[in-house]
């Protein structure tokens, strides 16, 4: 099935965090300030490989991998803690041809959504609104029972699209999001941002930035505006 001009698929659905905002920087060095006073080590790529997850496993799993624990009520305050700092730092910028890329899409009548594991509440400190109204659903991560790599979220999404999976492709950078879309029946691409393609099995295929990725959907060069 060819995806030049997009001609198979209907909608087009979006990771947030690493695809189209650069955030993720800014989420492991939050974790990283967090963590590191409570005695917790874990490395950029240990955030970069729970992208997409739900805060709390996440910071089960990196008390886990230090072989510790801590009470529900200290968890919650540590990200309590890790979103003030992230909100503090982050610049929340798109990455360059996300608003052109969207554009795009827009012209040639696809429909677009978001399915990320950031909260409803912590949506606005991430996607400015701009960009926000390209998107006829946005899925967040505490609006499903199973956050990635789970295929609920992506399934929620098709419901709310009220699409049969092979009418969409998803975009994703991360190795549970990449699962999660598979686990939907949906044809994933990657995007390298923070991890290469060797890390990201299940996409279909890999590019090393939104542009790259966009002429390839399109069938043509993205136009950036000088």
């Amino acid at each position: 099935m060819s995806m030049e001009n997009l001609r198979d698929i209907d909608a087009v659905i979006f990771d947030m965090d690493g695809v189209l905002i650069d955030t993720m920087e800014d989420h492991a060095q939050a974790w990283l300030d967090v963590l590191t006073p409570e005695g917790v080590l874990i490395r950029r790529e240990d955030v970069y490989e729970h992208e997409g997850e739900a805060a709390l496993p996440s910071l089960r799993c990196f008390f886990e991998i230090n072989h510790r624990d801590a009470g529900e009520a200290h968890l919650q305050e540590l990200i309590r803690r890790k979103e003030t700092l992230f909100k503090q730092r982050a610049l929340h910028k798109p990455f360059p041809g996300v608003a052109e890329f969207l554009r795009q899409l827009r012209l040639v009548g696809k429909r677009m959504a978001i399915v990320t594991g950031t909260a409803r509440h912590e949506l606005a400190a991430s996607l400015p609104q701009d960009l926000a109204d390209y998107f006829e659903t946005i899925v967040t991560g505490d609006e499903v029972r199973h956050g990635k790599p789970h295929p609920e979220p992506y399934l929620k999404a098709l419901q709310a699209l009220a699409l049969a999976p092979e009418r969409a492709v998803v975009i994703e950078n991360a190795p549970l999001g990449v699962r999660s879309a598979r686990g939907a029946n949906l044809r994933c691409f990657a995007v390298e941002t923070s991890m290469q393609c060797h890390r990201l099995v299940g996409a279909e295929r890999c590019f090393a930035d939104i542009i790259s990725l966009a002429g390839f959907l399109l069938g043509k060069p993205l136009e950036i505006p000088a």
